[in-house]
């Protein structure tokens, strides 16, 4: 389903183009905002849905039954040699409008996988997480 003007306009709003809309394929379920997850050679594997940012009722994020944390855009980290760690995919969506390349976990702050630190070996790697408790303990 197509993404409602209002829905556009808040994700423009948050800094994210409409380029990046349409590259990382998000779209509307017609209560949430899809988010694709891809593997890291690019093969989709699930949608994480984002509530409306309009409305209050329910989690702010929910998963298909039965995925596993993933590194969202870790198919672009070959891509350059600066990375920022992002605390979600709206930030790494955000930065990625601003010419960087920014991957985060689909598990949140508190999830990174030793295999994803492998592939940061030799790159300038930038830590960007909220400046909260959780943010904070995720960045440590």
């Amino acid at each position: 389903m197509r993404i409602p003007a209002n829905i556009k306009e808040w994700l423009n709003a948050r800094g994210i183009t409409d380029a990046v809309i349409l590259n990382h394929n998000l779209n509307w379920t017609g209560t949430h905002i899809a988010i694709p997850i891809y593997d890291l050679g690019g093969k989709y594997l699930f949608s994480k849905l984002r509530r409306d940012p309009f409305s209050e009722e329910g989690p702010k994020y929910k998963y298909e039954f039965g995925t596993t944390a993933q590194l969202f855009n870790g198919h672009l980290i070959n891509t350059k040699h600066s990375i920022i760690i992002t605390e979600g995919e709206a930030d790494a969506m955000l930065l990625e409008s601003k010419g960087y390349v920014a991957v985060s976990s689909t598990g949140g702050a508190g999830t990174f996988k030793d295999e994803w630190i492998k592939l940061l070996v030799g790159k300038d790697v930038y830590v960007c997480f909220d400046n909260d408790i959780a943010g904070i303990k995720g960045a440590l």
